[in-house]
């Protein structure tokens, strides 16, 4: 089935940025921003802008060769959903909750745990209370103090009731058939610990974009700096939608 996102029109529709002029602030439209501009910079903005952004993300994986005809197990586990916050902008945790239940398979998405990291904004009290109440599988739990982002995790993780735990930030988008591969290999063997290529959108234009050099692992520095670094030929699958370590 063709996704509605995609039948909108709108700023950002098929992965274009948004430009100046989209918005209209109070009196006037913000016209002749650019990236990096102080009022670009400010939250309210931001959210703003992400609030304009029509849901429609691209499914570039689909045109990797392999991707539309891997199979995976017909049994998988569920999971638990755990997304941390701390004053997120409404409209990025929307997008991120709504983007995880309009595609993923419901008998593999057991629950998602939003959790706040005791933020102060009044719009992820009540108001967000009132608005997750009418989605069935969405739960909030919240801290009684700050806590940081790790044992916020762990809060989640702690009253879980999937059968495998994937984390996610507060301002992503899941995308097509995001969750068969991870659990698949779940499934192969319960000790692995899977994570997907992770495409980009820019926060400056919201516009998308593939993940830079595509097959790349995540490593840390002496100085404990995260960063990407390339996967060594030789180590290399000659299938580029199969999975590597």
């Amino acid at each position: 089935m063709k996704e509605l996102w995609s039948l909108v029109q709108g700023p950002g529709h098929w992965f274009s940025g948004v430009v100046s002029g989209v918005v209209q602030g109070p009196g006037r439209w913000f016209r002749g921003l650019v990236a990096g501009s102080v009022v670009w910079s400010l939250p309210w903005f931001r959210d703003l802008v992400a609030g304009s952004v029509v849901w429609s993300l691209p499914w570039f994986r689909g045109l990797v060769a392999g991707c539309r005809t891997k199979l995976y197990l017909e049994k998988l586990p569920n999971t638990s959903i755990i997304i941390p916050f701390h004053n997120e902008g409404w409209s990025s945790l929307l997008r991120t909750v709504h983007s995880v239940l309009h595609r993923s398979p419901p008998q593999l998405l057991a629950e998602i745990i939003l959790v706040d990291d005791f933020s102060d904004k009044e719009h992820l009290k009540a108001a967000l209370e009132d608005y997750m109440v009418r989605l069935p599988k969405v739960r909030i739990v919240r801290t009684k103090k700050r806590e940081g982002l790790i044992r916020t995790r762990l809060l989640g993780a702690s009253v879980a009731i999937g059968g495998v735990i994937t984390f996610l930030d507060s301002h992503c988008e899941a995308n097509v058939n995001w969750l068969p591969p991870l659990l698949d290999r779940i499934a192969q063997n319960r000790k692995t610990i899977v994570c997907p290529m992770i495409d980009v959108i820019d926060h400056d234009n919201f516009g998308y974009e593939t993940q830079a050099g595509d097959a790349m692992r995540g490593a840390f520095d002496w100085e404990m700096y995260y960063k990407r670094i390339p996967i060594p030929s030789e180590i290399q699958n000659r299938d580029p939608s199969e999975p590597f370590e």
